[in-house]
């Protein structure tokens, strides 16, 4: 039973990273996320603002009740999203102009996984609509229960347990991940332990 789980979790899984890949193309492993709180932005700054947000602290808040995990492994798992953060950010470093996303001026809302204007008066009218309405509601729910999904799986994958035990121990468990092929076979381990996890996630 646990096995057909596990199977119905990765073919899940293996269906949203197709989507991502429809719809970002090459770019969808240059989008920053937070696996928690199912956030997915392509600018640097509102995955930062993200991770020193409300939201954010509220969701490791409910993971921490939902799963009694203790004050140093919700560190660990913030760092691991802060760590993910960075290796991006170095990837995009060296992408060439050619393959940059150009910059829209337009408003995801999660909820409805949908853009819409940025201007005030469409930003007003969306959130007042009977539809978003609706979607945020099943997406706060949906968003913590899987929040909780994902933290337990993840902290129940080897690669991150060893580097959880160099955490506990002082040490920085992210630094040995300079190489690019390096960071890509730890990517391939997180994106795994995200999705056992993340029946959530992408």
């Amino acid at each position: 039973m646990e096995e057909k789980q596990r199977k119905a979790r990765r073919e899940k899984q293996k269906r949203r990273r197709e989507k991502e890949i429809e719809k970002y193309g090459d770019m969808h492993r240059l989008a920053f996320t937070c696996a928690f709180c199912k956030v997915r932005t392509c600018e640097d700054k509102e995955i930062e603002e993200h991770f020193s947000s409300t939201f954010h602290q509220q969701t490791l808040t409910h993971i921490q009740k939902q799963t009694k995990f203790d004050d140093k492994t919700i560190a660990f798992l913030h760092d691991s999203m802060v760590s993910k953060f960075r290796k991006t950010m170095s990837r995009k470093r060296v992408v060439t102009e050619e393959v940059c996303l150009s910059k829209v001026e337009m408003i995801h809302c999660m909820a409805c996984r949908t853009h819409i204007p940025s201007s005030l008066i469409s930003v007003q009218n969306h959130l007042q609509s009977s539809d978003h309405l609706k979607n945020k509601a099943e997406f706060t729910e949906t968003q913590r229960r899987e929040s909780v999904l994902t933290a337990t799986s993840i902290m129940t994958n080897p690669i991150v347990k060893a580097r959880f035990d160099k955490y506990l121990k002082g040490k920085n468990p992210f630094e040995d991940e300079v190489k690019e092929t390096a960071e890509d076979d730890q990517d391939a381990q997180d994106d795994q332990a995200e999705c056992d996890l993340t029946d959530l996630n992408e």
